[in-house]
């Protein structure tokens, strides 16, 4: 993507993350930059240069508030994740905004929402014994096969039969199967002694382990992103070494890149296109 069409599209999740931010304040709800966007603070103090979305994460208690009071959100911005949409692909909180599109030019649009993106990450709780931590991650799987269909096939990758069988499953009936699954993945981090992003999963070689208190509320910090300040976990040193090693240190030029080559439009949304492929 070239340079001021990447920068446009930081400075619009940039508001997006401030509309995020002030809705989490006025609600009492605990939310942590995450990720690259934590990694850009730290680092870069604002975005990283090559990165073109946001991440943020809450634990379990404040995700589940946030996701009671999501329909107050602004009417500019749709929550998205698999209890509203059963084309998401994700199986944590995505925040759009209306009347954009932000997607790879190598996948087909499809009819899921997909505008300029802020990622709500959820960090749960691990369990204690070894089957406590099998069970979660067997059911961070199933959870992953319910809801990821439309994703996965639109950058053609392939399932298992066992994925398949479930994926003809109606809608509703996948969606209380998440809904069940999701309850028992997301242990409260209050009650563990290490937790984790359900974005890597449980026990997947990638996962990467915190220390419960790094995300907690007393231990914030406020670091500065793009001239604004926002809510970090306060041990974020540890957190970042526990995502990327020798975050210090950027990557060779050959490997900075965000997502791929992407169809970026801040007129239209996705209807646009199927309009137009239709007529």
């Amino acid at each position: 993507m070239e340079t001021k069409m990447l920068r446009r599209l930081q400075l619009l999740e940039l508001e997006e993350l401030k509309e995020v931010a002030r809705f989490c304040d006025a609600n009492g709800i605990r939310y942590f930059l995450d990720s690259g966007t934590l990694l850009g603070a730290v680092r870069h103090q604002g975005f990283i240069p090559w990165d073109d979305d946001v991440d943020i994460c809450m634990d379990v208690r404040n995700y589940r508030r946030f996701l009671r009071l999501a329909r107050l959100m602004p009417e500019r911005y749709y929550v998205q994740n698999f209890r509203n949409d059963p084309t998401m692909g994700a199986i944590w909180t995505k925040v759009r905004v209306n009347g954009t599109t932000v997607t790879p030019k190598s996948l087909p649009i499809t009819n899921t929402h997909c505008g300029a993106c802020l990622d709500i990450f959820v960090i749960a709780g691990l369990a204690k014994s070894g089957l406590g931590r099998w069970f979660q991650q067997q059911v961070w799987t199933l959870l992953r096969a319910l809801m990821s269909k439309e994703e996965k096939l639109a950058a053609g990758q392939s399932f298992s039969r066992r994925i398949m069988l479930l994926q003809k499953l109606p809608y509703p009936a996948r969606k209380g199967l998440a809904l069940l699954s999701e309850r028992v993945l997301l242990l409260d981090t209050q009650h563990s002694d290490r937790c984790f992003s359900v974005f890597n999963g449980p026990t997947n070689p990638d996962t990467a382990f915190f220390p419960p208190e790094a995300f907690r509320a007393e231990r914030a910090v406020q670091l500065p992103f793009e001239g604004e300040l926002f809510a970090c976990p306060g041990t974020y040193e540890t957190v970042l070494e526990a995502y990327y090693g020798d975050w210090r240190t950027p990557p060779p030029p050959a490997q900075r890149s965000g997502h791929g080559d992407l169809l970026v439009d801040f007129e239209h949304g996705v209807d646009y296109y199927l309009q137009s492929e239709s007529g």
